[in-house]
C-alpha cells in the first residue's frame, strides 16, 4: 500500500486467510494517511475491511474474535468520526452490523461491541489523532442496530457501568459525557444492575451522578403517576419516602 487502497488489495485476498493482525496493520495505515493528509480513505476500502472483521467473526474463529472485534471497532470508528460513512454506505454498514452482533462477539473481559463504544480497553495511540473517543455518533450506530443496552460483561458490567466512569477534561468532553449517558439510559439502559462488587453506581464524576440522580427521579415520577393512574395499592406496600411521592401525583 502507497498512498491508495485499490480494490484487489482486499477484494481478491482470501477472507479467511486474514489474520487479526493484518486487520490491525490495516486500521494503523488507514490512521497514518487520515493524520498525515496523504490520502483520504474511500468508503468502499473501510467497508470491505469491515466486512472481512465480520466474516472472520462469523467463522467462529474464537481465538481470533478479540483482536478482530477491536478492529472491527476501530474501522466504525474511522467511517463515523471521519465522517466517510456517506448516504449509499449506511444500509450495507448497517446490513454487516447487523451479522456482527448476531454472533455476539465478546473480548477476554466479557464486554461487546456496545462496551467498547463506551469505554475502550486499549484504544490504539494513532486513533486518537484521528477520531474522538468517545463517539456518541458510532454509540448512537451501533444502538440503532439492535445491540443490547443492558448486557452484561464478566464481572456484570453494562455499558453504561463503563460510560460513567468516563472522566472530560474540556467542555466539549464534558458534553460528550452527557451526550453518551442520555443516549444509554434513553435507550433503556438499566441503573439498578449490581456488577461483582455489588455496586450500582461507579460514577467517577459530578456530571455522571447528576445525570444518574435525575434518570432515576425521572422514573420514579413515572412510576408513581402509573400507581396512581391504575388504583394500584401503595400504603404499606412501598417504602414510605415513596409514598408521599405517589400521593402527590
Amino acid at each position: 500500500m502507497e498512498n491508495n487502497l485499490t480494490d484487489h488489495e482486499i477484494s481478491d485476498l482470501d477472507f479467511f486467510s486474514w489474520s487479526e493482525y493484518q486487520l490491525l496493520s490495516l486500521v494503523k495505515k488507514l490512521c497514518e494517511m487520515i493524520s498525515e493528509k496523504r490520502y483520504a480513505p474511500r468508503q468502499k476500502d473501510i467497508v470491505d475491511a469491515f466486512e472481512v472483521a465480520v466474516r472472520i467473526l462469523e467463522s467462529e474463529r474464537l481465538e481470533k474474535i478479540k483482536g478482530v472485534l477491536h478492529s472491527s471497532f476501530y474501522l466504525l470508528l474511522i467511517l463515523v468520526e471521519v465522517q466517510l460513512l456517506e448516504e449509499e454506505g449506511k444500509s450495507c454498514v448497517g446490513g454487516l452490523l447487523k451479522r456482527l452482533l448476531r454472533v455476539n462477539p465478546c473480548t477476554e473481559q466479557g464486554n461487546t461491541l456496545l462496551h467498547l463504544t463506551a469505554k475502550l480497553e486499549s484504544p490504539l495511540e494513532c486513533l486518537r489523532d484521528v477520531c474522538k473517543y468517545p463517539s456518541v455518533e458510532t454509540m448512537k450506530l451501533v444502538l440503532n442496530t439492535g445491540a443490547s443496552v443492558n448486557a452484561e460483561n464478566k464481572i456484570g458490567e453494562t455499558p453504561l457501568h463503563l460510560a460513567v466512569t468516563f472522566k472530560p477534561t474540556t467542555d466539549e468532553e464534558l458534553q460528550v459525557l452527557e451526550d453518551v449517558l442520555e443516549m444509554l439510559l434513553n435507550n433503556g439502559a438499566c441503573e439498578d444492575i449490581v456488577n461483582s462488587e455489588g455496586k450500582t453506581d461507579i460514577a467517577e464524576t459530578d456530571t455522571a451522578r447528576r445525570i444518574l440522580k435525575e434518570s432515576r427521579l425521572q422514573l420514579k415520577h413515572l412510576a408513581a403517576g402509573v400507581v396512581r393512574q391504575f388504583g394500584l395499592p401503595y400504603v404499606g406496600v412501598v417504602p414510605k419516602t415513596l409514598e408521599k411521592l405517589i400521593s402527590l401525583h
